[in-house]
């Protein structure tokens, strides 16, 4: 079909139906292009969908609420946009039920993971720049956020919480309403 998808800060993850997006080039699949520039490769009120798994966690608060603002003036009405993030309320709720201790609750929060074939390596000389988390959302937080910006919540998962997780994210999809 026609519609425009955006996979943004893609990495490896490369979706067939999707314009896959990064700043680091890993694939000929992806488009090298920092998100923070998005508006300047697409129109207002074009894009039917974009998804931005790991993303937001990397740009700290301030551009996260801007590139939201950019994201949703991007959709159409009706567009979707589906975000994948660390949940700041079930890091919290894994460290008070003790399911994981100061060290994992920190390399939850900030990261400093470098990621290869699919498998993380913590804070090792490959890290670069771009694994570093510098903000982490609580839900209300985020949910309020895409509300503010026209969004309308279409559905909300967030990961089990155990004693063996790698991440403890929240996948929010929302509907541009206006």
């Amino acid at each position: 079909d026609d519609k425009i998808r955006l996979n943004l800060g893609c990495g490896d993850d490369i979706k067939k139906e999707f314009i896959n997006i990064d700043i680091s080039k890993f694939h000929e699949n992806i488009l090298n292009i920092d998100i923070k520039d998005i508006k300047s490769n697409f129109s207002e009120n074009t894009v039917d969908e974009i998804y931005a798994k790991d993303v937001l966690e990397h740009v700290g608060l301030p551009n996260a609420k801007k590139f939201l603002k950019d994201w949703s003036s991007l959709l159409k009405k009706g567009g979707f946009i589906t975000l994948i993030t660390p949940c700041l309320d079930l890091f919290i709720d894994a460290f008070r039920k003790n399911l994981i201790d100061e060290e994992k609750f920190n390399y939850l929060l900030f990261a400093g993971v470098h990621w290869d074939k699919g498998k993380p390596f913590w804070d090792t000389e490959k890290t670069t720049i771009y694994d570093w988390h510098k903000v982490c959302f609580s839900k209300n937080q985020l949910l309020k956020i895409l509300k503010d910006n026209k969004l309308e919540i279409v559905s909300e998962r967030y990961d089990k919480i155990t004693k063996d997780t790698n991440g403890l994210n929240m996948t929010i999809k929302a509907k541009k309403i206006n």
